[in-house]
């Protein structure tokens, strides 16, 4: 493994979040959490996919990170889950998808969060 490669995929034998072809993306929360993702599972947002179309190709050395400073950890982490679910759910045939849980105290907040990254 090089040295370029973000700590998250250490354990992985493919991907990284560094270079051109990093298969992940570390989003920081407005609190300062990491949070690793693939980029594939990405896709759900528009404004995800605005950013990586503005930024273009990452150099060999650059960082695949997006910084959310208006989206706490708490909310981040559940849209990462919700990406996860849907690109899970839909890369298989299933004949009943389960209702994605979201906890009701916040519900509003996760809206908000919803309509800024356009998913």
């Amino acid at each position: 493994m090089n040295s370029y490669n973000c700590p998250f995929t250490d354990t992985l034998t493919h991907g990284g979040c560094y270079g051109p072809n990093a298969e992940y993306i570390k989003f920081i929360s407005s609190d300062d959490h990491e949070i690793y993702i693939k980029e594939d599972y990405t896709v759900v947002s528009k404004t995800i996919k605005e950013i990586f179309q503005a930024r273009g190709v990452l150099k060999e050395e650059e960082l695949n990170r997006v910084v959310f400073d208006q989206i706490p950890s708490h909310l981040l982490v559940k849209v990462c889950q919700y990406f996860t679910f849907k690109a899970h759910f839909t890369s298989k045939c299933f004949k009943t998808v389960p209702r994605f849980k979201i906890d009701e105290n916040i519900i509003g907040d996760l809206l908000g969060v919803a309509n800024m990254l356009l998913c």
